[in-house]
């Protein structure tokens, strides 16, 4: 039998988290998320799908602290800074979820996640411009690529 490198390894695990997610098991889900996470712990497919698993679980604290322990490279990345952002908000960190949207904006400006909680955001923090235009994005956005103003 043949040893499985790193990245066959991790894989392996994303996919059997990823079915055991889809299929209701969020407990299990979340251990193999986290199997791959100690094999990796700049994995940040691995980090994410332990964040939003935990979020799912009502552990926003939980899922905030692994994303933020890596922070500098959730903030390169355009999804990762969403979900960072996502998870700041439940923790009612409204400066930390800006910061998140911000960074995937501008990484990605037409991520529809980020301009869709962004823009509702700002409307919380009575931004209505940004709010506003934000939406307006959104939707254009959406349109173009066939996803349907039920997105936004």
């Amino acid at each position: 039998m043949t040893q499985k490198t790193l990245p066959e390894a991790l894989s392996q695990l994303m996919l059997q988290g990823q079915a055991l997610h889809q299929s209701g098991q969020v407990a299990e889900a979340l251990k193999v998320f986290e199997q791959a996470l100690r094999l990796d712990t700049h994995h940040l497919d691995a980090a994410n799908a332990c964040a939003t698993v935990l979020l799912e679980l009502g552990r926003a604290k939980e899922a905030f602290l692994l994303l933020d322990f890596r922070r500098e490279a959730v903030l390169q990345d355009a999804d990762s800074a969403c979900n960072w952002a996502i998870v700041a908000e439940q923790l009612r960190l409204p400066d930390l979820a800006q910061m998140g949207y911000e960074a995937a904006l501008r990484l990605e400006p037409q991520h529809l996640r980020a301009l869709n909680n962004s823009a509702l955001l700002a409307g919380r923090q009575q931004r209505w411009s940004t709010a506003i235009s934000r939406l307006e994005l959104a939707h254009q956005w959406s349109q173009g690529n066939g996803l349907g103003a039920e997105f936004v």
